[in-house]
C-alpha cells in the first residue's frame, strides 16, 4: 500500500486490543516467510452500487456474483490460525445479505482483526447499529473528496448529503458505544483534493484518515515494461478468494491470472503451499516479478518502483 499520508486522531483502538494483535502486526511488517497465511481478502460481491471512473471494478465486465455462506464456512475452516479477515476485494460488501452473519463467523473462529472497505452508501441507521454488536474490528470508508463537486464527480452514482449523513451517524453511535469500532475515511489522491483541507474536513467524523496513491487500475498495459528489485509484501501475508471460490496469490491479480485453485476442491493451507505459490515467491525473492506476466501489469508494482525512481 503506497501511502501519501496517514493521520490518526484515536490511537486507543490499537491499545486496547489483544496482545495478538500487536503479535498480529509484526508478523504482517515483518513479511514471512510464514507456513499459513496470515491473513485472507475474501470477497463476499464483485458487484458494486457505484461507477467510478478510476475504479478497476467500473472498468471489468464482472458477473455480480455472490459468495455462498458454505464457501466462506470452508474458507475459514481451512485456513489456518488467521489473524485477519478483510470482506471485500473487487465489489461493495455492503450489497451482500449476509454480511453481519460472515462477521459473526469470523468472529466465532476468533479472527483478531475484521474489517472491511465500503463507499458508505449503504451505511444506513439499521446497519449501522447491527455493524456495531456484530464483532467486527475496523471500517474504511472511501470517500473521494470534501465538497458536493469533487464527491458526486468522482463516485458516480453516489449522492454527498447521503454520505455525509451515514458517516456522521456511523461515528457518533461509535462514540456512543464507547467506540467499538475503528472508523476510517480514506480517498485517492485524486485531482482536486488537497491533503489538509481532506484531513481538516473529514478528521471530526473518523479515528483516522488515509490517503493513498493514484494507481492506473485502467489501463493495465501502461504498467508494463518496468525492471527493478521488487519482491511484493503481499506474498507473504494474504491471499485472496474471489466471491467464485478462486484463490489468489494478492489483492493485485485483477484479471485472475495466477489462480492457485478453487475453494471448492482444495484448501486455504494447500494452495498456501502449492508448487505454483512457492515458484511465484521465489520469482519475486530473486527480484524478477517482470516475467510474471500479472506482476508486470500490476499497478502497485509500478506506482512503487517509479517512486523508488524519482527517489533515488
Amino acid at each position: 500500500m503506497s501511502l501519501v499520508h496517514y493521520y490518526q486522531k484515536n490511537p486507543t483502538f490499537v491499545e486496547n486490543q489483544s496482545p495478538d494483535y500487536g503479535t498480529y502486526r509484526k508478523f504482517w511488517n515483518a513479511c514471512g516467510p510464514f507456513k499459513y497465511p496470515l491473513g485472507l481478502d475474501v470477497e463476499l460481491t464483485n458487484a458494486c452500487n457505484l461507477h467510478c471512473s478510476f475504479c478497476r471494478t467500473s472498468h471489468n465486465k464482472f458477473s455480480n456474483k455472490f459468495l455462498s455462506l458454505d464457501l466462506y464456512e470452508k474458507i475459514i475452516r481451512t485456513g489456518g490460525p488467521l489473524f485477519t479477515i478483510k470482506f471485500n476485494w473487487r465489489g461493495e460488501p455492503l450489497l451482500h445479505p449476509d454480511i453481519l452473519e460472515f462477521i459473526k463467523i469470523a468472529r466465532k473462529y476468533q479472527v483478531t482483526d475484521i474489517y472491511f472497505n465500503t463507499n458508505g452508501t449503504l451505511l444506513d441507521e439499521r446497519m449501522i447499529e447491527e455493524l456495531l454488536t456484530s464483532g467486527l474490528h475496523r471500517i474504511s470508508i472511501s470517500i473521494d473528496g470534501y465538497d458536493k463537486i469533487t464527491y458526486q464527480g468522482y463516485r458516480k452514482g453516489a449522492i454527498w448529503d447521503k454520505i455525509l449523513k451515514n458517516v456522521s451517524c456511523l461515528y457518533g453511535t461509535n462514540k456512543i458505544m464507547k467506540h467499538p469500532i475503528n472508523i476510517r475515511i480514506q480517498t485517492v489522491q485524486l485531482p482536486g483534493i488537497d491533503t489538509t483541507e481532506y484531513i481538516n474536513f473529514w478528521s471530526p467524523f473518523c479515528d483516522d484518515i488515509l490517503i493513498l496513491k493514484m494507481k492506473n487500475e485502467v489501463n493495465y498495459e501502461l504498467n508494463e515494461g518496468l525492471v527493478e528489485d521488487f519482491c511484493c509484501p503481499q506474498l507473504s501475508q494474504r491471499m485472496v478468494i474471489t466471491c467464485e471460490g478462486n484463490i489468489l496469490p494478492c489483492n493485485e491479480d485483477h484479471k485472475e491470472n495466477m489462480i492457485l485453485g478453487n475453494i471448492q476442491d482444495t484448501t486455504i493451507n494447500e494452495a498456501w503451499n502449492s508448487e505454483l505459490r512457492r515458484t511465484i515467491y521465489g520469482i519475486h525473492q530473486d527480484c524478477n516479478s517482470h516475467i510474471l506476466t500479472a506482476c508486470n501489469r500490476c499497478p502497485l508494482r509500478a506506482i512503487e518502483i517509479m517512486e523508488k525512481r524519482q527517489n533515488g
